[in-house]
């Protein structure tokens, strides 16, 4: 099985106890080759290594440091444009709130005065209607004056 079959957060998890138990090791002063802890000290075999080697490897770290510091910035710079950009929505969404809130005002305002205009007319109607009903009955007691307008 490779690596690449692996879930990635195995991959993880797996350099985390191995780097974990070794710690421990180290920390109890156990050696590879001897089984029994020493007296306390961790010890460190080192290489001959030349200038070369140590300028390149220093070339590499610094190269990685700027690296990070770049991808630090650029995100604090994306951070902020998406909080910029997140107001900006917010304020926007409070204006459109703010316009459908006014239209519905005015809806309900020219709902009230059609149906006042409506009641009005409906009234006049009515009056209209009524003076009309009464001139029908005075009519009708009076029957010659059916035919006489005033």
């Amino acid at each position: 099985m490779t690596s690449e079959a692996l879930p990635e957060w195995v991959i993880y998890i797996g350099g985390i106890i191995g780097t974990s138990i070794a710690a421990i090791f180290i920390r109890m002063g156990w050696k590879a080759g001897g089984g029994s802890p020493s007296s306390g000290s961790a010890q460190i075999e080192g290489a001959l290594v030349d200038s070369s080697s140590v300028k390149q490897l220093a070339a590499a770290v610094e190269a990685m440091n700027m690296t990070v510091m770049t991808i630090h910035r650029d995100s604090e710079t994306i951070g902020k444009a998406r909080v910029e950009t997140l107001q900006a929505m917010v304020t926007a969404i409070k204006e459109l709130n703010s316009s459908v809130k006014r239209q519905i005002e005015i809806a309900l305002q020219e709902e009230e005065h059609r149906d006042r205009r409506e009641r009005e007319r409906i009234e006049r109607e009515n009056e209209r209607l009524a003076r009309e009903n009464e001139q029908l009955r005075a009519s009708q007691r009076d029957p010659g004056g059916f035919m006489r307008r005033d």
